[in-house]
């Protein structure tokens, strides 16, 4: 996707209000700086609005399955907010559902996953020094799936890690010669793609039919307790932020939070 693909959002919001805005040139003269002022100001709000609330702006934010999900042998799952702060930090339903998507799928035997979907695998939060890895005997379609999960991120309360710096942690353990599976919110699905095939360039990264994972009210991050406020945060401040973003070169170092069997 081409930068002014991604700003167009930005784009068509400014044009429509100067479009407005010259509109307001019609009022007669008595009234035309009341009318200019409340054009500025409604005309930007009634556009969020129908952005946030129109459900037809979903099919544009959503991206459509690739690949097989049966030919992948290892996965990301990326957390989808969560509820509290360690040691009361709880997963919310968001990770207990990307969990249980990713432990449906029968090849897959590595799963790199971050705190907060780690935190719904144990059932409760562990220290920050614990164990990264786990191995999982799961049960589907009636034969046993021995897989190891691998928590790559460590959380720090006091750092918000976004989607690129989560999804470097992580690109720096796969296997570039396996297929991976990325597993997020289905609203999030385009921007982590975009990230994670830029840090990993030779990775096969399959999307999955991943449809109505939750909202977390109440949950930690302010965009992920609600659909409306999430689709203006993706489209006019996290997908820029990401498109932009570019892989450090060389020996810079990893994220503080980056963890996993070969943490640096």
């Amino acid at each position: 996707m081409k930068w002014w693909q991604v700003l167009s959002p930005h784009i068509a919001l400014l044009v429509t209000v100067a479009a407005a805005a010259w509109a307001a040139r019609r009022f007669p003269a008595r009234i035309r700086g009341c009318a200019r002022v409340a054009v500025l100001l409604l005309t930007p709000a009634a556009a969020l609005l129908t952005v946030a609330y129109l459900p037809a702006v979903e099919s544009g934010i959503r991206m459509m399955p690739r690949g097989d999900t049966a030919a992948a042998t290892q996965a990301v799952v990326l957390c989808f907010s969560y509820l509290g702060e360690r040691p009361a930090m709880r997963p919310g339903p968001a990770n207990v559902e990307l969990l249980a998507y990713v432990r449906s799928l029968p090849r897959v035997n590595r799963i790199y996953v971050q705190e907060g979907v780690w935190v719904a695998l144990l059932g409760a939060p562990q220290s920050p020094n614990g164990p990264n890895q786990l191995r999982v005997v799961d049960r589907i379609e009636g034969r046993e799936v021995s897989r190891e999960f691998v928590r790559f991120h460590r959380h720090d309360p006091t750092h918000y890690l976004n989607t690129f710096d989560a999804l470097r942690c992580a690109a720096r353990l796969l296997d570039p010669t396996q297929t991976t599976v990325l597993v997020t919110h289905e609203l999030q699905q385009w921007r982590a793609d975009q990230d994670l095939r830029k840090l990993c360039p030779r990775c096969t990264v399959v999307i999955p039919p991943i449809r109505g994972i939750s909202f977390v009210p109440g949950g930690t991050h302010l965009q992920a307790r609600s659909r409306p406020l999430y689709k203006l945060v993706e489209l006019f401040l996290s997908r820029p932020r990401d498109y932009f973003a570019r892989p450090l070169a060389g020996a810079e170092p990893d994220p503080p939070e980056c963890c996993g069997p070969t943490a640096r």
